[in-house]
């Protein structure tokens, strides 16, 4: 959580917002949300989404 609290001060300061989203299987689940960019905390190391 301190990760977390640290980027979203952060980005508070430079007049963004961090929304975490819990994990998900695949992306599909996040398709419908609209987004500028993503932070990824902690990857498994196989994810191909990430590699």
């Amino acid at each position: 959580m301190g990760v977390a609290a640290a980027v979203a001060e952060r980005a508070l300061v430079h007049g963004f917002a961090l929304v975490p989203a819990p994990p998900v299987k695949s992306g599909a689940g996040l398709s419908s949300v609209d987004i500028d960019g993503a932070i990824v905390a902690e990857p498994d190391v196989a994810d191909a989404a990430v590699t």
